[in-house]
């Protein structure tokens, strides 16, 4: 495991792990997902990685259509995040980091949304494989 000094280097560090994987070729939604879950389990933030409790840092799966009436018009997205909470001069903070993607919503049709946050399993692993067997992650 790394600990990085600050939510600057970790949203670096994420950004350069996302390039190396980008540049193998085309990214699949299982490399995503797996490049989301290995960061959350690897690499934590130096003031919050020895007293941060379960749910100030977890990782978010969601998907769904989506439509905010802008030039994408309507799309299925689906996005793994990390969500980082401390606090800063007495203020909680959120921070969040995504990797997500967007397509077309016609084949997901009658796909229903889903939000699942890791915190809810009591092993990171149960949660990744119940991730995995939603019917949006498989039909992406």
């Amino acid at each position: 495991m790394s600990i990085l000094p600050t939510l600057d280097n970790l949203r670096a560090h994420y950004q350069l792990a996302a390039q190396s994987l980008r540049n193998k070729g085309e990214v699949t939604i299982e490399q995503g997902f797996n490049l989301g879950v290995a960061f959350y389990q690897e690499v934590k933030i130096g003031r919050d990685a020895t007293n941060a409790s379960d749910d100030d840092d977890m990782l978010l799966f969601q998907y769904g259509s989506w439509n905010w009436y802008d030039v994408r018009g309507e799309y299925f997205g689906l996005d793994i995040t990390r969500q980082v909470i401390f606090e800063e001069e007495g203020e909680q903070v959120i921070y969040q980091l995504s990797f997500g993607v967007e397509f077309d919503s016609a084949p997901f049709f009658g796909c229903r949304h889903h939000t699942s946050w890791s915190e809810t399993n009591p092993s990171l692993a149960d949660w990744v494989t119940s991730q995995k067997a939603t019917e949006g992650f498989k039909l992406a």
